[in-house]
């Protein structure tokens, strides 16, 4: 994301989601550990996404950019992660099979923001319906470190595990 050569110009900007670039550098920020520098850019997005008719124009569409848990995960905002979650749970059909990608971003919004409960919750929702091998999507995800530890988590990645060793010939 904060490679020029990597992330050319011409695919930093898709059709209705403006921001993606920008949130991906801020996230880039984040893991770098410059939180300043990432504070500063995740304030702009904000301000540039609430001077918008339509700030998440895909809304909880499976295959947007970016969703509106993204922002404030980023930002620590558990609140505006929380609101983003309530929409969610009451705007969007019951698609749980393609909803799955929607749910680990709101997981993962939800860690960033300080609620393993919730984050779990979610997590738990998409290994219901997708199996355990789901853990592969999500055990790397550096916004759901806070939570690695917590028991809830240790048996979704135990029963990935006992998957995995099952299917062993």
């Amino acid at each position: 994301a904060l490679s020029p050569t990597l992330w050319p110009e011409a695919m930093r900007s898709p059709p209705g989601f403006t921001e993606a670039h920008a949130l991906a550098q801020a996230e880039a920020l984040l893991l770098l550990g410059q939180r300043t520098e990432a504070d500063v850019a995740l304030r702009a997005i904000q301000a540039r996404l609430d001077a918008l008719d339509t700030p998440y124009p895909g809304g909880w569409s499976p295959n947007g950019h970016y969703w509106p848990s993204d922002l404030p995960g980023l930002l620590g905002d558990l609140d505006g992660v929380l609101a983003a979650e309530r929409d969610y749970l009451e705007n969007t059909a019951r698609d749980v099979y393609s909803n799955g990608d929607v749910r680990l971003a709101l997981a993962v919004a939800l860690a960033r923001a300080g609620n393993a409960e919730r984050s779990l919750g979610h997590l738990e929702a998409i290994t219901d319906v997708l199996g355990p091998a789901f853990y592969l999507r999500f055990s790397i995800h550096p916004g759901l470190d806070t939570i690695r530890e917590h028991p809830r988590y240790l048996a979704l990645k135990a029963a990935y595990e006992r998957m995995a060793s099952e299917q062993k010939p």
